[in-house]
């Protein structure tokens, strides 16, 4: 009867068309479709305070003070570094110097203030000390040729002789003609000194608190101007 259910040939033969349709794809060779993976999220991350820890971030500059027992009570305050070294002569100095930057790897001292010379005039000999200048000068070159090098010049002394109060004149005109060449910048502390006891302790050699104040400021001068005084 055409109204009756369809034969069960009839559905057999389709579900072996169907079956043998998806076998023979298979047969060839054709690949399955692979489905694209997900994409991933992506979880990179940063630290604020990366900068902080890292051994690339910028040290703080400081100023490092170095002489003889002359800068003893000079403060600049701040991340200033003084090395107070009595009796210290100008090869002294530049033989400490490489050990204070090695012990101050945290800062970088781009600045360096030397003091020195007047425990040199004992040996009165005045071209020998120039050449103690320059290989002063050439050391700290070696450790950083990017370092700003001021000299801060000699105290005259108060009555103390006619004699060492020459010798630090004419070390105080030869440093202000080679500071004039742009070696370095130089500290004049020669007028401001001259004759005035008031800025001297009793023995005529080392600044008393009031001269300590002063050469702290004409240092000080000096690093902000960027100028001689």
């Amino acid at each position: 009867m055409s109204c009756g259910r369809p034969s069960p040939k009839i559905v057999t033969k389709l579900v072996i068309d169907v079956k043998g349709v998806w076998e023979h794809q298979r047969w060839q060779g054709r690949p399955r479709q692979k489905s694209s993976p997900m994409p991933q999220p992506d979880f990179t991350t940063t630290n604020r305070f990366e900068s902080l820890s890292s051994p690339s971030a910028a040290k703080p500059n400081s100023v490092l003070v170095i002489g003889d027992s002359i800068v003893r009570n000079v403060d600049l305050g701040g991340k200033a570094v003084l090395s107070c070294n009595p009796r210290a002569r100008v090869l002294d100095i530049g033989k400490i110097i490489p050990g204070i930057f090695r012990r101050h790897k945290d800062i970088n001292i781009n600045t360096v203030v030397i003091h020195a010379g007047v425990n040199d005039m004992k040996n009165k000999q005045s071209e020998v000390l120039k050449t103690h200048f320059s290989s002063l000068l050439n050391s700290i070159r070696t450790e950083n040729a990017a370092t700003r090098i001021v000299l801060s010049g000699p105290l005259p002394t108060f009555k103390r002789g006619s004699e060492i109060f020459s010798r630090l004149f004419a070390l105080h005109s030869w440093l202000k003609t080679c500071s004039a060449r742009g070696d370095f910048e130089y500290v004049n502390n020669w007028n401001s000194f001259w004759e005035r006891p008031r800025l001297y302790r009793r023995a005529g050699l080392h600044p008393s608190r009031y001269g300590a104040a002063l050469l702290t400021d004409q240092i000080r001068a000096v690093l902000d101007s960027k100028m001689e005084l």
